[in-house]
């Protein structure tokens, strides 16, 4: 709020002041040409110095503002402080592809029912509930996750590809038509030891990812790396079947519909 105040402060102040360091630069060196006590007051003080300066920093505002700004690069504080803007993005520009690399999703509900919205095709990676998972907690969410899913209470999944990788995770991030939204999790032990890790507090970036192509290729490489060996939701449920069966029971009931009374 606060840098808010002082940059209107600036733009409304900033061609007045220029106007006066270019008359005040002018006057002094026609003063200091037409009178010698002038000249010599301007010369021992340096005055002239600092009003050439402060012309010189003037000249360069204008010039950057008529370049341009550099691309965009945004810090949030956190997952929800980059929500909205996110959210605004998919529906602004409704993308055709999204590619999202996640652990839960648990705290992503809303990108992910905006997504969906979008008609975007969706390629989403979940963290394997079973297969290295951090604790029985993030397993029952990333559980719980794939039932909102499967159920379409998000929204209109017919273009989601979803698939679950087991090494631990680290990079957290979404590909969202032309831009990139990306974290990492970092890893803790609660009070009881019990290891458990943080994604959506922490910081996370957003970038135009057609001026940040380093970043993007290097999230692109990451996210197909792990796409490649990932199973789908049928070879996760295979693959730990003892574990899986309450989901894989449930899944088939969501699949077979309500009931009859």
């Amino acid at each position: 709020m606060a840098y808010e105040r002082v940059r209107a402060f600036i733009d409304r102040h900033v061609t007045r002041l220029g106007s006066f360091l270019i008359v005040a630069v002018v006057a002094a060196a026609i003063a200091g040409a037409v009178f010698q006590p002038v000249q010599n007051l301007l010369t021992g003080s340096r005055a002239f110095e600092v009003l050439i300066i402060g012309l010189l920093l003037e000249i360069t505002t204008r010039l950057v503002e008529l370049k341009g700004a550099p691309p965009g690069i945004e810090v949030y504080e956190n997952q929800r402080a980059a929500m909205p803007d996110l959210v605004r993005h998919i529906r602004e520009t409704r993308p055709s592809a999204v590619q999202m690399f996640e652990h839960s999703t648990l705290a992503s509900r809303d990108l992910l029912a905006s997504v969906f919205d979008s008609g975007a095709r969706v390629h989403l990676l979940l963290h394997d509930p079973y297969q290295g998972c951090i604790n029985d907690l993030q397993c029952r969410a990333i559980e719980a996750q794939v039932l909102t899913l499967e159920s379409g209470s998000l929204g209109d999944t017919s273009k989601l590809d979803l698939r679950f990788y087991s090494t631990p995770a680290s990079l957290r991030g979404r590909r969202i038509g032309t831009i990139l939204n990306v974290g990492w999790f970092t890893y803790f032990r609660r009070v009881d030891g019990t290891p458990d890790l943080l994604g959506s507090q922490n910081a996370m970036l957003t970038v135009d990812a057609r001026s940040f192509t380093q970043l993007a290729a290097y999230f692109d490489q990451q996210f197909q790396t792990a796409w490649a060996s990932a199973l789908t939701l049928d070879q996760m449920l295979a693959a730990s079947p003892q574990e899986s069966v309450t989901l894989a029971a449930t899944l088939a009931q969501l699949k077979q519909g309500p009931s009859l009374p």
